[in-house]
């Protein structure tokens, strides 16, 4: 063979090395240029989508502040359900519920307090939730929208431009911190009292009523006790003056049946001693007014107006019938009453409960007046027919019929009476008895107060033996004084109740125990140490379980 055609022979074997290489290598780059070439312009039909495993999308943003209040209501009704089908120990669901006061302290949300109002576990924090209640409906009162009511234009925006020119996989940037209100500052009394009730007649949605309209005024009273004082009748003259001076449209009429069976307006309101920055554990620098207008005729809430005053010159002692009352616990009848006030805006229905027992109420006012003026024997014939008449078991009529039967005199029928008050605390499963200590002290005050306590020892021991109950017994103090000290005293005053208890009750003996939350669940709060915040001092009793 020539030296010509092993020359071709090489030459055709290099061509065919160089296609077999181009073969290999090629098909990659022009998948990839493929894939990122244009797609062409056509008429066609697009092609259907292949049944091919799809890539997890992430929710945007809106979807996942939709699904947040379907979770956060999933987690409460899980935490409800909890607390119904297992026994939580009392510590753990206090932990439990301090953590999310906090969070609701930071979100303000309305529909986060209703939801944690009904779910509360921990009562020693109803006090805290209640004024942190009231500041929030503050600021729905002045217009001020919590967090989840803003409105559209003031919602973040998930589709901003930092999000869609984020690259993929980058993290979502992260919303401002929401600013912090300042609270609305305190003015002196008469001037806060005449803020709130201008407020309240201005805004009266009249519309539905007569050209002359009854107006009747349920008494006034301090927002955390249920009782009324001399502040709280104090603000109840001003009103009524304020009224005949400047609202001729409104007839003030006796709180009576006779009133009522006309189907008047009547004003209720609070007046409660309160942290004006909304801090638990914080001093009590500021009363908040909390007014309300009730239609009877249409059930309905028709006005609200509040203010804040400064503690000066305020005189917050109870009238007799509460600075003499024995016994503090829960009444249904009162809690409907605050809640009429302080849980409503205008248009909202009056609460059931209040609603069904305002004749009763004027009755139970009847008693109270009288027993304040000293004329017993009309007070004790009150606070008896409040007693027979429907849903007329509450504290202030028990404690009424104690109270009158002593003053006249009646030992035997007054031990019954509060044998009666004692079932009706326990019945609730907590009983706060207003037993006053000597200061720094586990006597008892050397008072005319004091005279009655052997008594109600020997019927709190006889009740709870009736009942085969077990309790705890709890010490408290005010806030005057060290923590620990306070800690220690209240400890200690718990112990020598129980040591009474079980003195004359032998049966007792390992079914009580005592313990002490010294200042830590104040219910006034003022620490004036006097008898407007005697509540503060007192001794409760827990049924717990045996």
């Amino acid at each position: 063979m020539g030296k010509s055609a092993w020359l071709w022979i090489a030459a055709l074997g290099g061509v065919v090395v160089v296609a077999l290489s181009y073969v290999v290598l090629a098909p990659p780059r022009l998948v990839a240029d493929k894939e990122n070439a244009p797609p062409a312009i056509t008429d066609a039909i697009p092609p259907q989508p292949q049944n091919l495993p799809e890539a997890p999308k992430s929710l945007s943003v809106a979807e996942e502040q939709k699904s947040l209040p379907v979770a956060e209501e999933q987690k409460s009704l899980s935490v409800a359900e909890e607390q119904k089908s297992s026994p939580v120990a009392e510590e753990q669901a206090c932990k439990r519920d301090e953590e999310r006061l906090v969070h609701l302290r930071a979100t303000q949300a309305r529909d986060e307090l209703i939801r944690f109002e009904r779910e509360l576990g921990c009562e020693r924090l109803r006090p805290q939730l209640l004024r942190l209640g009231e500041s929030i409906l503050a600021q729905a009162e002045r217009g001020e929208p919590d967090a989840t009511q803003r409105p559209r234009a003031e919602q973040p925006n998930p589709k901003n431009e930092t999000e869609r020119q984020a690259p993929p996989g980058s993290p979502a940037p992260s919303s401002p911190p929401a600013a912090t209100r300042p609270p609305p500052t305190p003015v002196a009394f008469e001037k806060a009292l005449l803020q709130a009730a201008n407020d309240l007649f201005a805004k009266a949605n009249m519309a539905d009523a007569p050209q002359k309209a009854v107006l009747v005024i349920d008494p006034l009273i301090d927002g955390a006790t249920g009782a009324e004082s001399n502040a709280t009748q104090l603000m109840e003259r001003r009103i009524v003056d304020l009224v005949r001076s400047n609202y001729p449209r409104f007839e003030v009429a006796r709180f009576s049946s006779a009133s009522l069976a006309k189907s008047p307006v009547v004003l209720i309101g609070t007046f409660t001693a309160i942290n004006n920055a909304g801090l638990a554990g914080g001093p009590r620098d500021a009363y908040r007014i909390c007014l309300a207008l009730a239609d009877l005729h249409t059930k309905k809430i028709i006005s609200k107006g509040v203010a804040r005053a400064l503690p000066e010159g305020i005189d917050a002692t109870p009238t007799s019938f509460f600075a003499e009352s024995p016994v503090f616990a829960k009444d249904a009848s009162t809690d409907a009453y605050v809640k009429s006030c302080q849980g409503t805006q205008p248009g909202d229905p009056i609460e059931q409960v209040y609603a069904d027992r305002i004749v009763l109420a004027s009755l139970i006012n009847d008693g109270i007046q009288a027993y304040n003026a000293k004329h017993y024997k009309d007070a004790l014939d009150l606070y008896q027919s409040a007693l027979l008449t429907p849903g007329g078991e509450q504290l202030r009529v028990l404690n009424g019929i104690y109270l009158a039967s002593y003053e006249l005199h009646r030992r035997n029928d007054a031990g019954e009476a509060f044998g009666k008050v004692v079932d009706y605390g326990l019945k609730g499963e907590r009983l706060a008895v207003k037993f006053l200590f000597r200061p720094g002290s586990t006597e008892f005050v050397r008072e005319r107060m004091s005279a009655p306590y052997g008594t109600w020892v020997e019927k709190i021991a006889e009740r709870t033996i009736v009942k085969k109950a077990c309790l705890e017994i709890v010490g408290h103090t005010s806030a005057t004084g060290l923590a620990a000290v306070n800690d220690r005293l209240s400890v200690l005053r718990a112990g020598y109740i129980k040591d009474r208890l079980e003195a004359g009750a032998n049966e007792l003996r390992g079914r009580l125990i005592a313990t002490g939350r010294g200042s830590r669940e104040l219910i006034v709060g003022t620490g004036r140490d006097d008898t407007s915040d005697a509540v503060d001092r007192r001794v409760e009793l827990k049924v717990i379980q045996c």
